[in-house]
């Protein structure tokens, strides 16, 4: 896609979808080597393992990392989903997760997800809203809260500074969109200030 195109994330997240992996997973795999722990993996494992749940989706799930956490750490669920926009990040995904994985992969637009209301235990976003237009993240929100009846964990970034230099991030007022549609966010984990990357999660008010 060019850069003077109109932004497009189907297009966009299809081409990069392949370089994504491996530009990220490298830059993962060095701070394993570093730290020798994911702060934002661990956070979320965590939150996770304090009260039982047996569904679990991720939205705009990339190239699996979290579905294999979640997969490898809560052995006990009887169903376990990602679903991308992107058919060769979900390429990727099955490529990672690898043959005996029960994983179910989906592409899918994010404001018609293909699932009944609350067919989910916990859903999760993370760093996925960046990337919606302002005109859909209303639909793209109301779409994974319909589908979610127990836990929303949301771990996303409000910089205004991506918006003002890439066509392709989006800084949304997240409490103001959750409190329009009935609900409210609470803060648990403030990870990187210069981004505003919060790790929230959302509840019906």
């Amino acid at each position: 896609m060019s850069d003077d195109s109109p932004y497009d994330p189907k297009a966009y997240w299809t081409e990069r979808g392949r370089s994504y992996k491996q530009d990220f997973h490298m830059r993962y795999e060095r701070i394993l080597r570093e730290s020798g722990r994911d702060r934002n993996q661990g956070l979320i494992f965590a939150l996770l393992g304090e009260a039982p749940f047996r569904s679990f989706l991720d939205i705009g799930c990339g190239y699996g990392l979290y579905l294999k956490g979640v997969e490898d750490r809560f052995a006990n669920l009887q169903r376990v989903v990602g679903c991308d926009i992107s058919p060769t990040q979900l390429d990727e995904a099955r490529h990672f997760l690898g043959p005996d994985s029960r994983v179910e992969l989906m592409e899918v637009d994010g404001e018609s997800l293909p699932y009944p209301d609350e067919s989910f235990d916990v859903c999760l976003t993370y760093g996925v809203g960046v990337h919606v237009p302002h005109e859909r993240i209303h639909a793209f929100l109301t779409e994974i809260l319909r589908v979610t009846r127990g836990r929303y964990l949301f771990l996303e970034s409000g910089s205004e500074a991506y918006e003002r230099t890439s066509k392709y991030y989006f800084a949304h007022d997240y409490e103001a969109i959750f409190s329009e549609l009935g609900y409210r966010t609470e803060l648990l984990a403030e990870l990187d200030p210069a981004v505003k990357e919060c790790l929230r999660r959302v509840v019906k008010s």
